[in-house]
């Protein structure tokens, strides 16, 4: 190999060499001065002259061209498994293979920027991979692109940019007890990963993708299952196909390469993820060592002593979950939504835990709400779950999701949600129903009641204060009676689990429908006017009001107490002479002339004589007046009509007796006498 100022033998075997009395073996090359080897041993770079602008007559090569030797028909090498040597197909077939090869040399490589293979009379070259963008020399991490260029089948060149992120450290703190021995081996000691990065607006191209590999500057035969390149200058087998961490091989630098893999390049793996999730963000995840341990001990011995660092570290690494694009609003739904990652160390972030369909469904309230909160990739699930156990990290419960509710941003977005995903609030419930009183009291100030109008009502505990609004729960057919105060019902047959539940607990302002609750109800009516539509409603109203019992709480209380609340409603249609009807009040029945309409007509004619008598319908009345006052026949219907013509009476200013004398017809008085 010639290389600028010197040519360099090598003899993987350690046979042919001189011997090194240091390591007790044949030396494994030897560095020759290019001029010593010029004036002495001409001959031996004869094979060079003309290849890459190679000229014996220079000074010096200002580059690197490697000669491998080959063997004729019948002679045999000691470095081939076969006795057949190579022939020019099979070195040219070997080369081409080579190419994935060079794809990766140039990574970790200080001065080589170039790489090509050609054959001699052939196209200007085969194929070709160099530097691009590149990181500078005392940079530890940044873009490095190799550019690729390869004649397909047909001759024509096809080019490629391969982009990679890369870190390199000098190591300058190793222990020096595990150096010695090595030095000469370790004039540069350095770490380093890097991880192809695909171009979001660019195709992948027809390059199949490599497996990260171990280096050592130059790729080694093994890969490290990880999801990055590693490199780092471990201490080799003579052949480089050997990286030894066995407690035998201390000899062969065992203890160098597990302090690497153990404490240096997690380190650095660190290191790396922070500086490459600036870059790309949520998609950092694929870099992570995830996975199963077992298949590489090398790649173990990272992976385990990285998910013990990273417990510690307070490196960035965890992007911070922003809300989906469709949740969002922007001025112009063309316009890009760019803005920089936001990551936070493995202390700050909120990790999400929740089974992948109900955190999908909770995104926009999460992302929007819940402060550093971290979505890990599913890989990660696993390894996030186990340094919970193991250390402080937080992690998303339905105890924080019932604290972020509070706010009223919180609402917004809650609302905003459900509008767009039906099944939104149903998973909400589900993941905060309480199911201990401690957890219940954490509802307290939670803007989540869905209620019949449509909107989310705010629970609040019955000691928090006086003014708080009460909520009603009520089957389908009251809620329809009552349609026009949906803003104090629950939709309790929707969400039955959750609003049944939060009634078992007791302790909020949501109570089921109780009689004594119907004045409250009333008061969100806001037209009383006399029409059809109204008499109809309150025949409905007062159906209910009969069919339904008393409410426990009210068990104490006497059995008609809640009419003491609807006194003042317009609750009774009442019919004046002449058959025009009219809304009052409990009050009014009771304190003006009024009768209930009787069932046998000859009452009714006899009511009729009465010109300033109200005769109030007896489906609009609570069932104890109705029953008791179905006709003069029965004593407090008689009772309520003696007290009313009386009223009339002190209206005239005239005795009882000239009044009725006057006002009702003598067939009346005989008939009525006679029924009653």
């Amino acid at each position: 190999m010639v290389a600028r100022l010197t040519n360099f033998c090598v003899s993987p075997l350690q046979i042919h060499l001189p011997f090194n009395y240091t390591t007790k073996r044949n030396k494994p090359g030897i560095i020759v001065e290019y001029a010593s080897l010029k004036s002495s041993c001409s001959d031996q770079l004869a094979p060079f002259e003309g290849l890459w602008g190679f000229d014996s007559n220079q000074p010096f090569y200002n580059g690197t061209i490697f000669r491998f030797p080959l063997r004729n028909d019948g002679q045999g090498s000691e470095l081939l498994e076969s006795r057949r040597p190579p022939d020019v197909s099979t070195t040219i077939s070997i080369f081409r293979k080579l190419f994935d090869e060079a794809r990766l040399a140039l990574l970790f490589l200080r001065n080589l920027t170039t790489i090509d293979f050609r054959i001699e009379d052939g196209v200007e070259f085969e194929w070709k991979v160099g530097r691009g963008i590149w990181p500078q020399r005392e940079s530890f991490s940044d873009w490095a692109h190799v550019l690729v260029e390869k004649h397909d089948a047909s001759g024509k060149p096809v080019s490629s940019i391969e982009r990679y992120w890369r870190v390199i450290e000098d190591v300058g703190d190793g222990p020096k007890e595990l150096q010695r021995g090595h030095k000469r081996r370790m004039k540069s000691v350095e770490c380093g990963m890097a991880a192809r990065v695909p171009a979001i607006d660019k195709p992948a191209g027809s390059l199949a993708f490599l497996e990260p590999r171990f280096f050592n500057c130059l790729p080694l035969k093994f890969e490290s299952n990880l999801p990055v390149h590693i490199h780092a200058t471990f201490l080799l087998s003579g052949d480089r196909q050997n990286i030894t961490i066995e407690e035998t091989s201390q000899d062969a630098g065992s203890d160098w390469n597990k302090w690497l893999l153990e404490k240096k390049l997690p380190h650095v793996y660190l290191q790396f993820l922070e500086d490459i999730g600036r870059k790309v963000g949520h998609d950092v995840y694929d870099y992570f060592p995830a996975g199963p341990t077992g298949k590489q001990p090398l790649s173990d011995l990272i992976r385990r002593s990285f998910w013990q660092e990273i417990k510690s570290s307070k490196c960035r690494l965890f992007p911070v979950q922003t809300a989906p694009k469709d949740f969002t609003t922007t001025r112009n739904k063309a316009q890009r939504n760019r803005t920089a990652p936001n990551l936070v160390s493995i202390k700050a972030a909120m990790f999400d835990n929740l089974e992948k369909p109900i955190s999908d469904v909770l995104q926009p309230i999460l992302c929007s709400c819940v402060k550093d909160y971290v979505r890990p990739h599913w890989k990660l699930r696993g390894q996030i779950g186990l340094l919970v156990k193991s250390s402080e990290i937080k992690v998303l419960t339905s105890a924080v999701v019932r604290s972020v509710l509070k706010s009223s941003e919180a609402k917004e977005h809650v609302e905003k949600a459900r509008r767009m995903d039906k099944s939104f609030l149903e998973v909400l419930l589900s993941v905060v129903v309480p199911n201990t009183t401690e957890e219940a009291v954490e509802l307290d100030g939670c803007a989540i009641l869905p209620l019949a109008n449509g909107e989310l009502g705010t629970l609040s505990l019955k000691s928090s204060t006086s003014s708080e609004t009460i909520y009603l729960t009520a089957d389908a057919e009251c809620q329809r009676l009552f349609s026009f105060a949906t803003s104090i019902f629950c939709a309790n047959e929707t969400y039955a689990s959750f609003v049944g539940k939060l009634l078992e607990f007791g302790s909020f302002n949501l109570k089921a429908l109780g009689k004594g609750d119907v004045s409250m109800v009333l008061s969100l009516k806001g037209s009383w006017a006399p029409d059809p539509a109204s008499e109809r409603w309150l025949v409905r109203f007062w159906d209910y009001m009969n069919s339904i019992n008393v409410s426990t709480e009210a068990v104490t209380k006497p059995k008609d107490a809640y009419l003491e609340t609807l006194q003042h409603f317009p609750l009774l249609l009442i019919r004046a002479h002449g058959g025009k009807a009219t809304m009052n009040s409990l009050h009014f029945f009771r304190n003006n002339a009024c009768v209930v309409q009787s069932a046998i007509r000859e009452h009714v004619n006899l009511f009729a004589d009465f010109e300033d008598l109200n005769i109030v319908d007896s489906k609009t009345l609570p069932a104890s007046i109705r029953h008791a006052e179905n006709s003069l026949c029965d004593l407090d219907s008689m009772n309520r009509f003696i007290r009313s013509v009386k009223l009339l009476a002190g209206k005239e200013d005239i005795t009882l007796k000239d009044f009725v004398k006057a006002a009702v017809m003598k067939e009346n008085i005989k008939v009525n006498q006679t029924s009653v």
